[in-house]
């Protein structure tokens, strides 16, 4: 038997309240319709007794339903849930305006600067090694006025004019940098030269260590070091 047979018969054995004349056609279709309603109501829960099993799917129409769904989608983007995403992004653009520029690797400027160093021997192109210098960078270089790169120079003119200076003294044979040690702005580099002094027919072998000091990824000063008195005596007749 199905429900709507099971409700009919309930309303045929049911009390029937209508047959007092008094009772207009507006009023015995609001009795009839109410009790309808309440015998559906005990049907339902009869059978929601029965099979448990239905509870759900009953559960997941009403959340089915557009209007919750309208009304939980409106809910999502309003108080708390959407001060927290405004907050976060806005805690994110504080956080890039704040972030600081990155620092030059000073460590990797000055070895490429000894790259081309060690080509310009062979193929004289001083400008990769320029570039990276201030204007009025500093060049220093120890010894006696009779080595002729001797001294201190400032500017890229006269650093130009140092290097022409070694190279027309020598004939550098070897120049291999050995250790970089980078603090701060400054890198040390540890360096051996093997050259030989054109006018005299002589070899030196020294250790040069070499300074460089660097501001914002620009070499402000070059200080280099090594045993003069060896290089002197390459220079000096029998």
């Amino acid at each position: 038997m199905t429900k709507k047979q099971d409700l009919e018969t309930m309303m045929e054995q049911a009390e029937q309240p209508f047959s007092s004349p008094a009772f207009d056609t507006f009023t015995a279709a609001w009795a009839v319709s109410q009790r309808k309603k309440k015998a559906t109501e005990t049907l339902d829960r009869a059978e929601a007794q029965s099979t448990p099993d239905a509870q759900p799917d009953k559960t997941q129409a009403v959340e089915s339903d557009p209007e919750v769904l309208r009304r939980k989608t409106e809910n999502m983007f309003h108080g708390p849930v959407l001060d927290t995403f405004t907050a976060a992004w806005a805690a994110s653009k504080d956080k890039i305006k704040a972030r600081p520029a990155p620092r030059p690797d000073n460590e990797h400027i000055v070895r490429h600067i000894y790259t081309h160093l060690c080509m310009a021997g062979m193929q004289g192109d001083l400008a990769p090694i320029l570039q990276p210098l201030s204007d009025d960078v500093e060049w220093q270089s120890p010894g006696p006025e009779a080595i002729p790169w001797a001294g201190t120079v400032r500017g890229r003119k006269q650093v130009v004019q140092w290097f022409a200076s070694r190279g027309k003294a020598l004939e550098v044979e070897q120049f291999v940098p050995k250790e970089f040690i980078t603090q701060g702005n400054q890198v040390i580099v540890m360096c051996e030269e093997r050259s030989r002094v054109k006018a005299t027919g002589k070899s030196y072998d020294v250790a040069v260590m070499a300074a460089w000091t660097l501001l914002n990824g620009v070499v402000t000063r070059y200080r280099e070091a090594y045993d003069t008195a060896t290089v002197l005596a390459a220079f000096q007749n029998d």
